[in-house]
């Protein structure tokens, strides 16, 4: 692994991340990449383990970067798991060194990241967690008084959607069949919002909470398949997903916890 060819593949690519804010830098992200690329080298645990430890080593190597560590965690993940995705390359291939070596590890990578049906099995957590997103943030819409929730609630039934259907199609493609997932009752069991006689005797800002309590039990279930052994391929898209549920929002930070209190945009109403 070269430090010098990850930090010239961030500086060319840190602003097409999701984490992304308009406006930054990279010396705002540049010592959070270095922070996951470190990490990765120095600790074999799971990312889950792990991120405690690169939270409290944040303020001393952050250098003139203004992101907070909620903010930079997103770019050392990021590194991280290129970092690790690298790692488990160059060790599946016991052929060749140097450059044309680490290009046949990392092609070969996929073949030692878990059978196709171990594959499959993986990825139907995060499906069923999608389509249980998709049904709830519509039945948030739908109980929502406000309009600007329900454009935004409807907006996240999408995104919901269309995750599900590329991870639909990952399954696929590793020989399984479409989950189709999801549903009133199972969403009710998984953390995911009440049904619907209950949410019908809910104002605004509690609908609001029950989405971020889905919300949270759903980045959970993110973060449990990836701590699991996946094909890059699949790891890229699960994290891609992953870190697009994590990452700050504007049309809803004004509502989670504050200073003030929960949901502050709604009790200046």
């Amino acid at each position: 692994m070269n430090p010098t060819a990850e930090e010239a593949f961030w500086k060319d690519n840190y602003d097409k991340e999701p984490y992304y804010e308009k406006g930054r830098t990279f010396d705002d992200y540049g010592p959070a990449y270095r922070l996951g690329l470190s990490g990765r080298s120095r600790y074999e645990d799971p990312w889950t383990s792990v991120e405690p430890r690169l939270a409290s080593e944040w303020e001393s190597t952050r250098g003139n970067s203004t992101l907070n560590w909620d903010r930079a965690s997103h770019a050392s993940k990021a590194a991280w798991h290129r970092a690790d995705t690298q790692y488990r390359g160059a060790g599946s291939s016991a052929a060749g060194t140097g450059a044309a070596g680490m290009v046949g590890a990392a092609q070969s990578a996929g073949d030692n990241s878990g059978s196709n049906a171990d594959v499959i099995d993986v990825l139907k957590d995060p499906v069923e967690c999608s389509k249980d997103g998709e049904y709830g943030f519509r039945e948030c819409a739908e109980q929502a008084k406000r309009q600007d929730l329900k454009t935004m609630f409807l907006q996240r039934a999408d995104d919901c959607r269309t995750a599900a259907q590329e991870l639909n199609q990952l399954v696929r493609q590793h020989g399984g069949t479409g989950e189709d997932g999801g549903s009133a009752m199972g969403a009710m069991h998984r953390g995911w919002v009440s049904i619907k006689s209950k949410l019908t005797s809910y104002d605004d800002k509690a609908v609001l909470e029950e989405c971020e309590r889905g919300e949270d039990n759903a980045k959970a279930r993110y973060k449990k398949a990836l701590d699991k052994n996946l094909p890059p391929a699949v790891r890229q898209v699960v994290e891609r997903q992953y870190r697009g549920a994590a990452q700050p929002r504007p049309d809803q930070d004004a509502a989670r916890p504050g200073p003030a209190g929960r949901l502050s945009i709604l009790e200046r109403q």
